[in-house]
């Protein structure tokens, strides 16, 4: 019977020790499963802040480089305009230097005229028409241009034009 007694008080004991480590284990194992389903819901929240940065920051470059696209649109539109500019004020250029040497070289020709006509006697051909009577000869004037500043003139004139031509080519590549 002590035997017995011992026995039944060491089961009651294992029991009371069963019953305090089985609800210690089963809340072992359900804070486990607690913080298991934290770290993954965690992960979870990390992954889709990853994806949202991610995804806000390829808006971002892409923005930039629409940003970046308009930008360079503006200062080849800017570029443009200067060029246009150019191209206007070498062809405004170009009018001057060729009225200028137009004008010149009309005056120095009229002097010609003016020079050999004062050598013109009356019945004696002309050497231009070979008329022999000169009811209007060409005057000989002061302010003619002499020869060299007719060829100056020429010489702007055509460095005015390829300028101009230069202004142009670059404008219509742009």
């Amino acid at each position: 019977a002590g035997s017995l007694l011992e026995i039944r008080q060491r089961i009651s004991e294992y029991k009371k020790w069963l019953s305090e480590n089985l609800s210690s284990e089963k809340s072992l194992k359900e804070e486990t499963e607690r913080l298991e389903n934290e770290e993954k819901e965690k992960t979870e929240s990390l992954q889709d802040l990853r994806n949202r940065v991610q995804k806000e920051k390829e808006a971002f470059v892409q923005e930039e480089e629409k940003r970046l696209l308009r930008l360079q649109e503006i200062e080849s539109m800017k570029e443009n305009r200067l060029l246009g500019e150019k191209w206007e004020q070498a062809n405004r250029n170009y009018k001057e230097k060729v009225q200028l040497y137009e004008e010149l070289y009309e005056a120095f020709f009229r002097e010609q005229a003016g020079i050999l006509a004062g050598k013109l006697c009356e019945g004696e051909p002309c050497p231009v028409c070979g008329s022999r009577v000169h009811p209007n000869k060409a005057k000989a004037s002061q302010k003619a241009p002499e020869q060299n500043q007719v060829q100056r003139a020429k010489l702007l004139r055509e460095r005015a034009e390829k300028e101009r031509e230069n202004a142009q080519r670059f404008f219509q590549e742009s």
